[in-house]
């Protein structure tokens, strides 16, 4: 049985935080993918993945970006590879 495809932002309360969630929200809609975003502000559920700086960008069970903001081309690329994978 296979997995839904979801994407996880950690972190709403800083500017870059919400740099992250509008990047990624702008690629998922330019490219028309279909895919449930999540974010998530509270700290005692950040910290059960084990993320001490945020942003963080978890695409399935995999966390692929912390602490920084990726540019779009670079989300793009993750989010691409990620829901081409099986």
């Amino acid at each position: 049985m296979s997995q839904e495809k979801q994407i996880i932002i950690l972190g709403d309360a800083c500017a870059h935080c919400k740099v992250m969630e509008n990047r990624v929200r702008e690629v998922v809609k330019e490219e028309q993918w279909e895919v449930p975003i999540t974010v998530i502000g509270d700290i005692g559920q950040i910290l059960k993945y084990g993320v001490l700086s945020t942003p963080a960008l978890i695409l399935g069970n995999d966390i692929v970006m912390v602490g920084h903001i990726g540019s779009k081309a670079e989300i793009k690329e993750l989010i691409e590879n990620y829901l081409n994978s099986n």
